[in-house]
C-alpha cells in the first residue's frame, strides 16, 4: 500500500506547495480573521473536547465497524452533545439535521459558512445514490436467474424471471 500512497502524497504536497505560493501574508486581512474567530466564539462553545465525537467515529471505522452503525453512533453522540453540553433542545437538533442550521450572527462570512442546509439540501445526491444502489441490486440479481449454458439461453427456472432479462446478458 505504501508504494502507491507515498508517491501520491509527495505529488499532492508538491502541487499544494506550488499553488500555495501565490497566497502571501499581504493578501490576508488579520482583522477579518479575528472577526470570524470572535463571532464563532461568541455564538458557539468552542472546545477541543468536541473533537472526541469525530475521533470516536474514526476509531469505529478503523476497527472495521460497518459504516452505517459508525455514522449512526456519531449522529447520536452529536445529538446528545447538542442537548446536554451546548444546552440545545432535542427538537432543534432534529430540525437542524433535517432542514439545516440557521444563524444570523452579523458577520457575513460566518453566516454564509453556517447557513447551509441539512438532509433537504442533500436529498438530490442521496436519492441518486439510493436509485443507483437499487438499480445495481436489480441488475445483479436478475442475471443470476439465467441459464449458465450458452446453448440454452432461455432455460429459466423461476417463472417470474423473463426471457428478456436473459437476453440482456
Amino acid at each position: 500500500m505504501l508504494y502507491t500512497t507515498v508517491p501520491g502524497l509527495i505529488i499532492v504536497l508538491g502541487v499544494y506547495w506550488y499553488l500555495g505560493r501565490q497566497f502571501t501574508s499581504d493578501l490576508v486581512d488579520a482583522g477579518e480573521i479575528d472577526g470570524v474567530l470572535n463571532t464563532l466564539q461568541d455564538q458557539f462553545l468552542v472546545t477541543p473536547w468536541l473533537l472526541l465525537i469525530p475521533v470516536f467515529v474514526i476509531l469505529l471505522v478503523s476497527r472495521k465497524v460497518s459504516a452505517l452503525p459508525a455514522l449512526i453512533a456519531g449522529v447520536i453522540l452529536g445529538s446528545l452533545t447538542h442537548v446536554f453540553v451546548l444546552g440545545g433542545f432535542a427538537a432543534d437538533t432534529v430540525n437542524s439535521m433535517q432542514v439545516g442550521f440557521s444563524i444570523e450572527s452579523g458577520n457575513e462570512l460566518v453566516d454564509e459558512l453556517m447557513n447551509r442546509g441539512g438532509i433537504d439540501e442533500m436529498m438530490y445526491t442521496i436519492s441518486l445514490i439510493l436509485v443507483a444502489a437499487i438499480f445495481g441490486g436489480v441488475m445483479e440479481n436478475s442475471f443470476t436467474k439465467c441459464a449458465p449454458h450458452p446453448n440454452k439461453p432461455f432455460n429459466v427456472s423461476p417463472p417470474s424471471t423473463s426471457k428478456i432479462t436473459c437476453l440482456i446478458r
